[in-house]
């Protein structure tokens, strides 16, 4: 994996981000950190909320020390 977000080990979501949610749904996920060649060097289980236009993350600290958290470069609701 790339690591586009200029992290020494990034994390991502090991599986597709969920759709279709009802507002106030909460659900885990897991993130992987890849690190050199291997690409899930560490695992971290993280908190995903869904409100009613966005997702709340909790994200604990990464178990990696320079381990990041990523996203792909999906939309957001940020004014440009």
């Amino acid at each position: 994996m790339n690591p586009s977000c200029g992290a020494k080990f990034p994390g991502y979501l090991m599986k597709k981000h969920p759709e279709n949610l009802q507002p106030g749904t909460n659900f885990e996920a897991t993130v992987c950190f890849s690190k050199g060649k291997t690409c899930c060097a560490k695992t971290q289980r993280i908190k995903i909320m869904k409100c009613k236009d966005f997702f709340i993350y909790k994200l604990p600290r990464s178990c990696l020390k320079r381990g990041r958290y990523c996203g792909t470069g999906g939309e957001s609701n940020f004014p440009k």
